[in-house]
């Protein structure tokens, strides 16, 4: 009470933020990335030689003709905005804690937000290409209800061994999902199916395949996500056979001091070019959940 004493207790801040958390991301972790010096459009060709065999002929016999078939894919450069954030140049002489360091941090995790859902959702209009809506539908597992040890069963199955072998094939799904699958058991109801990894910072397995965990992803029961009209709860393939990003040099975080000089103000903003779409669509299937 401040008459009775109170008045000669200063007030006392911590110099710290107490900064609210939501995970994100977690697929890019798993795609090729590379970064580029311009934004000049990056075109790669593809070629698909898996349906053509030899051939044996007979003495004297000419040999046909079959030449490859090319492709090919390009990746643009978005120009992605963290918005403009205003802050008065008195606040940053005041403040007890590093505010520059805080909204720079703060820049650099909107735009990582929203990329993140890109990677999965980007219907490739004014946005990249995400792998769910880009994925090859045909190669769907479907089902109407709860996910099931045959659905994941059946999903491995729809990624060819070529690219199981290969490192990095692994299964992508949000927390949600995680806890509906750590509760499924084996064909003989015995066993689950979800493996802790034994050392801190291993991934944990599903079927011997890690586990990636993307907050983007649809839930178990969604019937309709970001992109597409039904839910695609998880994915499952060698992601850096699939998917490509591009990033143009890296973040670029701007203060402007004079813009609004006359409120003594300070304007930071962060732009970054990027650019994601799928390489390969034969290098991971979805589950698809219809109802």
């Amino acid at each position: 009470v401040g008459d009775q004493g109170g008045f000669t207790v200063p007030d006392t801040m911590r110099a710290t933020i107490i900064d609210a958390l939501k995970d994100f991301g977690g697929v890019r972790s798993l795609c090729e990335t590379i970064t580029t010096d311009s934004g000049n459009e990056l075109q790669i060709p593809t070629a698909d030689e898996t349906a053509v065999k030899g051939e044996i002929i007979g003495e004297n016999i000419e040999v046909a003709d079959d030449d490859p078939d090319f492709g090919l894919k390009a990746w643009g450069a978005y120009i992605y905005s963290s918005k403009a954030v205003t802050v008065p140049v008195s606040l940053l002489q005041d403040s007890a804690v590093n505010l520059e360091s805080f909204i720079g941090s703060k820049i650099g995790e909107r735009i990582a937000r929203l990329q993140a859902t890109h990677w999965i959702h980007g219907n490739a209009a004014a946005k990249p290409q995400g792998l769910v809506f880009g994925r090859d539908t045909a190669k769907d597992v479907n089902t109407t209800a709860a996910l099931t040890f045959d659905n994941l069963q059946d999903l491995i199955r729809k990624v060819d061994p070529s690219y199981r072998r290969l490192g990095g094939t692994s299964f992508v799904m949000n927390d949600t999902v995680v806890g509906a699958i750590r509760k499924l058991k084996g064909s003989t109801n015995d066993h689950p199916i979800w493996e802790p990894a034994l050392q801190q910072g291993d991934p944990d397995r599903i079927l011997g395949y890690p586990l990636v965990i993307d907050a983007d992803m649809d839930a178990d029961s969604a019937t309709g996500g970001g992109s597409h009209t039904t839910g695609v709860p998880v994915l499952f393939g060698n992601f850096k056979e699939a998917y490509l990003i591009r990033d143009v040099k890296g973040l670029n975080v701007v203060r402007l001091v004079e813009l609004k000089a006359r409120f003594n103000q300070v304007v930071f903003i962060g732009f970054l070019r990027s650019d994601g779409g799928i390489k390969n669509t034969a290098a991971y299937a979805g589950i698809e959940r219809t109802s």
